[in-house]
């Protein structure tokens, strides 16, 4: 192995929520890399990818933390300029070091876990707490809730347990993160590390198996309590201590949450050097900032009013709402044996890019290699797509423009695979199309590329809410997740009061709007858009442009347009001209 492969080889045993492992490396020398956060999953939990960031941040303190360990210096710098709804990029360089700072923490790197069973009940002695808090960097603060206030904390965690539990919302998360057959898992949680006795565990998955049976047991045997009680407030009664991580001022940007990352990394490493276990509480963080931020958490009746009781609980627990809107992290500590079952993590080789990184060192989602299209006609072979060579970066604004017949629709219908290249390489969120069979093209189709249309394309007989829906029917949720979802798509687009009208009943404007709601919702990586633009007066469209632009920075999403249209061309990132098949700018 390289040095920079030791390194990423100790990097990747860092946590990121239920074992999801977003992160992303990009080899870029034989001693650099570039590490981002994928952004994999849109789930409930990925509110403003607070988790992503802290995860990435884990990673980067675990390659600084092992470095003087393997004998190297390590320098990292973010890479610039930052674009505006992209993850952050980071650059690492790795050298052979003369004089190498060992840390002491680097050898508990590949033994640091969660345990979810319950812990010895042993008070924390000072010097522990101080030997913690010694390891953490300048401007976070661990505070400790011991004796009554630890039952205050097991109250609190028990309280947003038995909520999570409870929404719909919640299930297809809690369905698809356990792994049931095996005690070491690289990419889920093995079920015998989920803190549930053995006999249990069958029940458990057979009410996961369909939100129906999950929501008649919470209905009927209050299984959400149930839960709650074996999973959350036990394990927090019987623990040393609750904690709670907070920053000195609140943390608003990527980097910050990056920064509290590598905080939250430093403390748990230093735990594990003090023999002590952990487990995370995210929950009343998240259901607070859904609150902070006005967002639907939920569409279940009384949910909001029982996520504000959360809230205040969680303001009167930390001492004040100041410090918790600079709360970062929450959790439990104590004395246990490590557990045999646990996460593992996935190779290298599955966290590595291959061939995605554009012109501006900026990780690809789309990456066009000498692609050709030609079709035949009357015998006549026509060419229509000469030998095209096209990065996009993710959450790009990108418009490819040109006269009619240049190519333009044909290059969307490839990207979008509608339609398949002559020759050349299409490669989308590091998978190669022309190696995918029909069904694995049909579900990247189904789940991470979304269309809008210039006729809208709307279905005449559903309201707006229900078109905004359909597309979701190839998803496993709850009817009650999928009403949420396409409520909220359609907030987000200015049309929630005109949720049950239908098409011809709404403006061209209202109508692109509800296309472009439908687009976002199945929360794809990238929307295509075939001049979206071109039946729209020139307000309407200014306004169509900003919303997805807006969208576009806020959700992360990369749009490709192609279009005549001048204003559309103006508020791109970036401008593409293609002209007889042949990108010439």
């Amino acid at each position: 192995m390289t040095h920079i492969e030791k390194l990423l080889d100790k990097a990747r045993w860092a946590p990121s929520g239920d074992n999801e492992q977003a992160w992303r490396v990009k080899m870029i020398a034989e001693d650099a890399c570039e590490v981002t956060t994928g952004y994999l999953l849109d789930t409930i939990f990925h509110l403003n990818r607070h988790s992503d960031h802290i995860a990435l941040g884990c990673f980067l303190e675990n390659m600084h933390t092992a470095a003087g360990a393997l004998g190297f210096d390590i320098v990292v710098d973010k890479v610039d300029p930052p674009q505006l709804g992209k993850a952050p990029v980071y650059r690492v360089v790795v050298s052979k070091s003369q004089n190498p700072k060992v840390d002491p923490l680097a050898r508990f790197i590949e033994h640091r876990m969660v345990n979810r069973f319950t812990y010895a009940m042993t008070p924390l002695k000072d010097t522990e707490k101080k030997n913690i808090e010694a390891q953490m960097p300048s401007g976070y603060k661990i505070l400790w809730f011991e004796d009554k206030q630890k039952m205050d904390f097991a109250s609190l965690i028990f309280k947003s347990a038995a909520l999570r539990y409870l929404i719909p919302e919640m299930f297809d998360v809690h369905s698809k993160i356990v792994d049931w057959e095996h005690d070491l898992s690289p990419d889920r949680i093995p079920s015998k590390a989920l803190g549930m006795p053995t006999l249990f565990l069958p029940i458990m998955r057979w009410f996961l198996g369909k939100p129906q049976r999950m929501e008649a047991y919470n209905r009927l045997m209050l299984g959400h309590y149930m839960t709650a009680l074996k999973l959350e407030l036990l394990p927090n009664i019987m623990c040393s201590a609750g904690i709670a991580i907070v920053t000195d001022k609140t943390p608003t940007t990527p980097e910050d949450w990056i920064a509290a990352g590598r905080a939250i990394q430093r403390f748990w490493l230093a735990l594990t050097s003090q023999g002590l276990s952990h487990q995370p509480s995210y929950t009343p963080m998240l259901f607070s900032k859904y609150l902070d931020e006005g967002k639907v958490l939920s569409t279940m009746p009384h949910v909001k009013e029982k996520a504000m009781d959360i809230k205040e609980d969680l303001s009167t627990l930390l001492g004040s709402d100041s410090i918790r809107k600079n709360l970062v992290w929450m959790g439990r500590v104590g004395f246990a044996k490590p557990k045999t079952s646990r996460s593992i993590r996935l190779s290298l080789n599955e966290i590595m890019v291959k061939d995605a990184v554009n012109k501006d060192n900026h990780m690809s989602l789309i990456n066009i290699s000498n692609v050709n299209k030609s079709y035949f006609l009357n015998k006549n072979r026509v060419d229509v797509l000469k030998g095209i060579n096209l990065s996009v970066g993710r959450g790009e604004f990108l418009a490819i423009a040109g006269p009619s017949g240049s190519g333009k629709t044909t290059l969307l219908n490839i990207i979008g695979c509608i339609d398949t290249a002559s020759s050349g390489q299409v490669i989308i969120d590091g998978q190669d199309v022309s190696k995918l069979s029909p069904d694995a093209l049909a579900d990247l189709r189904a789940h991470k590329i979304s269309f809008i249309f210039q006729n809208f394309n709307l279905l005449p007989v559903l309201s707006a809410v229900e078109n905004v829906e359909f597309p979701l029917l190839q998803k496993t949720m709850t009817p009650q997740e999928r009403r949420r979802k396409a409520l909220a798509a359609l907030d987000a687009v200015g049309l929630s009061k005109h949720a049950n009208h239908k098409p011809l009943e709404l403006s061209g404007g209202q109508q692109q709007r509800v296309a472009i709601a439908r687009a976002m919702v199945r929360e794809p990586l990238f929307i295509l858009a075939d001049e979206p633009t071109a039946n729209l007066d020139h307000k309407t469209g200014e306004e169509i442009i900003a919303l997805m632009k807006k969208s576009s920075r806020e959700k992360k999403i990369t749009y490709i347009f192609s279009t005549h249209d001048q204003k559309v061309m103006d508020e791109a990132d970036r401008l593409v001209r293609i002209w007889d098949g042949v990108i010439t700018a």
